[in-house]
Formats: structure tokens, sequence, C-alpha cells
């Protein structure tokens, strides 16, 4: 793991091969225990037919379906990747390399061993080089040992990363964007996929400031790295046939690389490294919000199922003059679009609009209903269920709101106006409220402790 906002510093380990043996231990895992992944996968871009990327550090260009080594990439020389005729076509500055079936991958050098032997002979053996150690069960060649310990004649210590430090450049039209790890290529039926392979922590580096403002009291900070952790740890394996963890935008959790990362919450994610909420020993669903509006939510209120440690209560914290008495208006003819871009079609007139029930809290809108004509005059109905659903059919920032309809002289329906109040689902924490209450002086922990319902805190990811 690496030091948060700072210089990697060098070190080398020195490791003296007694016997021919030399043992790896796994970093903090008991018999039986499942071990952590890793690294990380978000999906970066998906569909599209073409990107390019740079690297920074030393970086190896693997075709991951042999196992071959493409290139040595080069500091600043400029990658192309085409998706043409069901393979990936690379160019390198414009010139043409050949076609691959892929995945491919540009993949870093983070970790590098002094291999000493019986005669005394050193050789530096760097991870992109790959290392096979033998000995006790273990037969295996490793390319990322951050999970391990090793072990020498003076004791244990754990693998860390050497100086340099290793970025690729992801360029998709004129954005740009800089993440640490690896950059993977993968090719789908519809055009190319683009994986970015970190380490969790340093993950976590790109999410927290792109969630939460890096001037905001630390201590929520503190809880936002917690609660993005416990939100990744929940979400590995769940795109499993998509073969990513994650997404980089608000469907999983913003995330937008090396450049977002600040000093604040780089330190937040190091000074909580391993802190995660808990719920019968498991890792939460730490779902979060911009703003409650003053009460957040049951998660059966707002989605479709219970979770025992998202309930709903006043939230006395949640005070902020950029989510309170918002006001949006729309017509008629404003109102149809909408549901049409919603998949609710073929409507010619909206009669009337009514609140047919209110979540357990009685401020957010947890049902609608709707009566109208469709395009042969016919009466129709449609029920709008679950809080969530209401506020993203209608584009509200939040469906704690109060509607007022106005009505034309022959009595229909011309303009609807809702006024409500916070930004989000309204489920687990809220930033707003996180940032409040440190504020006032309470600690990360008393902050996840108010916004989930009977949970623990543990260390060590809960192991």
């Amino acid at each position: 793991m690496f030091s948060q906002g700072k210089k990697h510093r060098a070190l080398m380990l020195t490791v003296l091969i007694l016997a021919g043996l030399l043992l790896l231990l796994p970093i903090c895992q008991a018999a039986g225990e499942s071990k952590l992944p890793s690294n990380i996968r978000v999906a970066m871009l998906q569909h599209i037919q073409e990107v390019a990327f740079s690297t920074e550090g030393k970086y190896q260009l693997v075709n991951l379906s042999t196992g071959n080594v493409i290139d040595e990439l080069t500091p600043q020389e400029k990658w192309t990747a085409t998706a043409a005729n069901n393979l990936i076509k690379l160019t390198k500055n414009g010139e043409q390399i050949g076609s691959f079936s892929g995945p491919i991958a540009a993949r870093q050098a983070n970790y590098s061993i002094n291999i000493i032997s019986g005669s005394g002979a050193a050789e530096n053996k760097s991870v992109i080089d790959g290392l096979v150690i033998q000995g006790a069960e273990l037969k295996n060649k490793l390319t990322d040992l951050s999970q391990y310990q090793v072990q020498t004649a003076s004791g244990s210590q754990v693998i860390k990363s050497s100086g340099s430090l290793n970025l690729v450049t992801l360029i998709n039209g004129t954005s740009k964007q800089k993440l640490r790890g690896n950059l993977e290529l993968g090719l789908a039926s519809d055009g190319l996929t683009i994986i970015n392979e970190l380490p969790l922590e340093s993950y976590l580096c790109g999410v927290v400031p792109s969630e939460m403002p890096a001037g905001w009291p630390t201590e929520a900070l503190k809880a936002q790295a917690v609660a993005a952790r416990c939100y990744v740890l929940g979400r590995l394996g769940s795109n499993a046939e998509q073969d990513f963890d994650v997404t980089n935008d608000q469907y999983s959790q913003a995330y937008c690389g090396y450049e977002a990362e600040n000093e604040a919450t780089n330190k937040a994610v190091e000074e909580t490294a391993g802190i995660i909420v808990a719920y019968k020993n498991k890792p939460i669903d730490a779902f979060y919000h911009s703003s409650s509006g003053g009460f957040t939510e049951n998660c059966e209120d707002v989605w479709t199922y219970q979770v025992p440690y998202i309930k709903g209560k006043p939230d006395p914290y949640d005070k902020n003059t950029s989510h309170y008495d918002w006001q949006v208006k729309f017509t008629q003819n404003e109102l149809l679009q909408l549901l049409d871009k919603q998949c609710i079609k073929d409507w010619r007139e909206i009669s009337d609009l009514e609140i047919v029930c209110s979540t357990s809290s009685g401020k957010r809108a947890q049902k609608i209903r709707l009566t109208g004509l469709d395009l042969n005059d016919q009466p129709v109905v449609k029920e709008i269920s679950n809080a969530d659903n209401v506020r993203m059919i209608f584009g509200l920032k939040s469906a704690f709101f109060e509607m007022t309809k106005e009505f034309d002289t022959e009595k229909k329906l011309c303009q609807v106006s809702f006024a409500g109040n916070g930004w989000g689902h309204g489920l687990g924490m809220s930033q707003n409220g996180a940032a409040e209450m440190a504020r006032q002086g309470y600690t990360f922990k008393d902050i996840l402790q108010y916004y989930y319902t009977g949970i623990e805190i543990k260390t060590n990811y809960g192991r």
C-alpha cells in the first residue's frame, strides 16, 4: 500500500535464500479465510470504437490471451487501439503494429526484489519480469506481490512498491485522464471496453475527492473513505460476466483517477486503510447521497428490498444552502416528453398526477399515479412506485417534494410545480450531514454509526 499524496519511498528487499527456500506469506490471512483481491477493476469506457493511451514509468504492453509481450512501452509515446473486424488494431505514434484478438494490457512494474544466491551474487528482479518462488506449497509465477510478506532470517517484511510512479494516460477524443495501475483493453460485440486495474486503496484515492470536496472536514472525508471502501467491496464480482467490478460514474461511485487526488483526501484514505463498516461480520452496502433534506429513508421505501442497516431517521445535521428549497416546473408538453424518455409512451394528454403514498418519514413520494388519455383518446393510468423511480422519471434532485398543479379554464392540466429538499436517494449517509457532524466535533466512527443502523466498525477489512 502506498503512502497517499506523497511520492513512494524506494524500498528494495534483499532476500537471502537459505537451502533454496524463499517463503512468501499472505498478509493477514488466517486459515480458511478468502484472500481479498489485490486489485479493483474499473470500467472507464464502454462501447467505443477507438481510444488512445500513453504511459509514464515502467510498463509493458501484453497480449493477455497469449501472455506474449507486444512491446516495452516508452514514456509519452502515443498508442491507439481501434475495434476493427472483431480485432483490436494497434498503432504506435501512427505506425501500425498489428491486430490482436485481445484483451491487451499496459502492465506496470511496481515491485523490485534483490535475490542473493548462495554464492553471494545479487540479481534485481522486477515484478514485471515475473518471479518464480518454490518452497512449501507455493510454486507460482508472481506478478503482484502486494498481498504478501517475505520471510527472511530476520523475520517477515511487507513487500512495498519501488520508487517510480507509474501512470497511464487514457485519451478519449479531447478528454485525458491519468490513472494509477494497469490499463486493459477488451473487445466486446459493440466496441472496446477499457478497464483500469489498480489496488483497492489506490482506487479509493481517486474516489473520495470525486465524491466529496477535499476542503470538507477531515472526519467527514474519513467517513466517505470508509463508505466508499465498503461499497466497492460489496461490488466485487458483481459484473463478472463483463470482467469488471465497478464503473467510474454515478452508477457505481465517481472515480476520476490520479489527477483528482488531493493531500487531504489521500490522508483520509491512508488513515482509515482497511477499516470497514460491518453488519453480522460482513461489509455493508454503504449507500450514501449528497443531501437528505433533513430525513433519511428505509431502503424498501426508496428501492424494492429491505436492508436491515439502512433505516430512515431524522437528520438534523444535514444543513446546507445548495439543496434546500429547490423548485422545478413542467408544462403539459414537457411532462409528456419526460414520460416518453422513460419509455412511458403513447400518451396524448396527462389529466392528473397525485401522490398515492409517502415513505415512512412522510417526506418523500413513494408512489405517484398518473391519469390521462392515449393516442386514441382512451383513458390510461400509470403508477410509478418507489421513491427513487419517482425522482428519476421526473428528473428531480429528490423525491422529497410538494407538488402544485395548475389547470386552465377547461380544467385541463397545464403545469406542475415541484418544490423540494435534498439531493439523491436519501439512503444511508448524507454527505452534507457528515460534514456538519464533523464540524461539530464528531469522529468518522460517530458519523458512520449514526447513519448506518446496528453496525460495527472493523479494522483489517473485517478479518
